[in-house]
């Protein structure tokens, strides 16, 4: 009895070259992490239309803290989670006693957590890291003065400039994480669709 050969041909080569496209595809695609510091919904707490945003690091060579500033909060602000939210660039440490958002953006090595970008002025080297194919690395944090509320972090491939539609799409994903909906534990109820 002879066992025929099964060519490659057909759909599972085509299947292959189609995940291997995808998984290539995104190999620099933001992602991002939740550190939810309230049981609260955080929209519950932060009932403002805005927000200072004091922005942190200098992972683009040749570009000025407020052109990273000005791309930071255009990137960010949008319908946040279906609710309307602009960031307001400010002076680096101006953010003041009421909430705030804070967000460092480092090249390669490692993100600056949550309650160390609350607490006060963050060097500039705070993510000091790899070099320049490691990607970028991001996170923000909401504070209310120096106390943590939430915070996220995120990474990407390295976009070629904080305008890049890679890094507005790393700004987008990074807003959601931090502002990221969860159940009311006071009351019980899930956040309304």
């Amino acid at each position: 009895m002879t066992v025929p050969r099964v060519l490659a041909t057909g759909a599972a080569p085509a299947m292959a070259l189609g995940l291997a496209l995808v998984l290539a595809a995104c190999a620099g695609a933001p992602r991002t992490v939740t550190h939810a510091q309230s049981p609260n919904d955080i929209f519950r707490l932060v009932i403002t239309p805005t927000l200072p945003l004091e922005v942190y690091g200098t992972p683009f060579p040749g570009v000025d803290r407020q052109t990273l500033a000005d791309a930071s909060a255009a990137g960010l602000s949008g319908l946040v989670n279906r609710r309307p939210l602009t960031f307001v660039p400010v002076p680096s440490g101006s953010g003041g006693e009421g909430y705030r958002t804070v967000l460092f953006v480092g090249r390669g090595g490692g993100v600056v957590p949550g309650d160390r970008l609350c607490a006060g002025p963050v060097p500039p080297a705070a993510g000091a890291g790899g070099g320049q194919d490691e990607g970028l690395r991001a996170s923000a944090a909401v504070c209310h003065g120096t106390t943590l509320v939430s915070w996220a972090e995120g990474w990407s491939g390295m976009p070629p400039s904080p305008e890049s539609p890679g890094y507005r799409a790393l700004m987008d994903r990074l807003a959601d994480a931090v502002f990221a909906r969860t159940r009311d534990e006071d009351r019980g109820d899930p956040w309304p669709s």
